[in-house]
């Protein structure tokens, strides 16, 4: 009956939760891995389809343990886009899915530093990559700033001087 609800996300993990139920009573420690799976999964998807976050379901249930990975990882920035860049959320995402959450910092960071410049001297930019520069290494911060410091915007200055500041101490 699985396949026949996957789109209903609130059906779908009622059934697993009800599953999880089953084999707490079976002491079926697998089946309880399968159904809490399942629960994680509706609940992600439900997110996914409510931000219009385009995503292949079946990834997420392969065996393919690097196609379920670079799935679940892919979808990291377009869910920072569509979701405001609430980087909670993100953080969560991958906490759920066994990522480092240093990825998503780092996919944040990528995010502002592509951004095209919003007003003059604004630099809002500027404490959100602070912010997420905290919770992450600094060899890993220093890498992705050399490697999107030519994806800036040509014209923002601001956030060019910033990152060779940055890139220099």
């Amino acid at each position: 009956t699985v396949p026949s609800i996957k789109q209903d996300f609130v059906r779908l993990q009622r059934v697993a939760s009800i599953g999880e139920d089953l084999s707490q009573l079976w002491n079926d420690e697998q089946l309880q891995l399968v159904f809490q799976g399942l629960q994680n999964n509706a609940r992600w998807w439900n997110v996914f389809v409510n931000l219009g976050v385009k995503v292949d379901y079946r990834a997420f249930s392969t065996d393919d343990s690097t196609l379920r990975e670079t799935t679940i990882r892919s979808i990291i920035p377009e869910m920072l886009s569509k979701n405001g860049m609430d980087l909670d959320m993100v953080v969560d995402y991958c906490q759920q899915f066994d990522i480092e959450p240093e990825f998503s910092y780092l996919s944040y960071m990528e995010i502002i530093l592509k951004a095209s410049p919003t007003a003059i001297n604004e630099v809002v930019w500027a404490k959100k990559l602070r912010i997420a520069a905290i919770h992450v290494e600094e060899e890993a911060i220093l890498k992705c700033l050399r490697k999107h410091l030519y994806c800036i915007c040509p014209v923002d200055y601001e956030k060019i001087k910033f990152v060779c500041k940055l890139l220099i101490s």
